[in-house]
């Protein structure tokens, strides 16, 4: 299955520790420029990027935004728009609601950071023991979740 991430889901689970669900869920994940540069060395998750590009599964791929789009629709939620047509992905990993339903009318899946750990979760490549540590750090960083989300992991 080839998918493709936002910044935001790279950011989440790169800064809890556990980028590599992305590698065991997918083995090879995509990433426009422009996520690429959104991830600067000064945010969290970082260093897991680096080393997923190191290790080979995390693929930065030359792509342009596509036209027509909303004018709130960020660079890099663009671009994976477009990195989606062009490689025809299975997935778009992002956790934006307003851009993830562009993606969805675009016929593509989505899936979310909270998605991701839920699956994580149900697959048996992540122990319920980890959700308080991934929690802890999202609070940390200011990702956004709802209270339903949190009681919704917890009950995963």
């Amino acid at each position: 299955m080839k998918a493709v991430a936002d910044t935001s889901v790279l950011i989440a689970l790169g800064a809890a520790g556990h980028l590599d669900l992305l590698h065991k869920m997918w083995e090879v994940i995509f990433i426009p420029g422009a996520v690429f540069k959104e991830v600067q060395p000064e945010r969290p998750g970082y260093a897991a990027v680096q080393e997923a590009m190191e290790q080979g599964w995390l693929k930065v791929v030359k792509t342009q935004a596509p036209g027509s789009l909303p004018v709130w629709m960020g660079t890099g939620e663009a671009e994976c728009l477009a990195l989606a047509r062009q490689i025809a992905s299975d997935v778009v990993l992002m956790d934006e609601i307003r851009a993830r339903k562009i993606i969805l009318s675009h016929g593509f899946r989505v899936a979310g950071s909270v998605g991701i750990v839920c699956k994580a979760l149900e697959m048996g490549i992540l122990d319920k023991s980890d959700l308080a540590n991934i929690l802890n750090v999202w609070s940390k960083i200011n990702f956004r979740i709802g209270d339903n989300l949190i009681a919704f992991l917890k009950q995963s």
